[in-house]
């Protein structure tokens, strides 16, 4: 059951950075199309919004399956003592 969990807590996490990138592109572009924004403001607002979305989405790496011993998790994700 701990896979479905994980799997469902990426999902989650893959359709809020859908949404939080969509969104404002599509804010952005309208606004550029009506002349709000420079080419060069558009680009750099796209930057950002692109950086934001990346970090949102690592928050997948951070998954823990609910019930898993803390220190079992920790282990699995450590590198190896040589």
């Amino acid at each position: 059951m701990a896979g479905i969990a994980i799997a469902r807590d990426a999902r989650s996490i893959a359709l809020q950075s859908g949404a939080a990138g969509i969104d404002p592109s599509v804010i952005g572009m309208n606004a550029a199309a009506l002349g709000y924004l420079k080419p060069v403001e558009g680009a750099l607002l796209e930057e950002v919004i692109d950086v934001a979305v990346i970090l949102n989405a690592l928050r997948a790496l951070r998954i823990v399956p609910r019930g898993a011993p803390v220190d079992a998790v920790v282990s699995a994700a450590a590198p190896p003592n040589p």
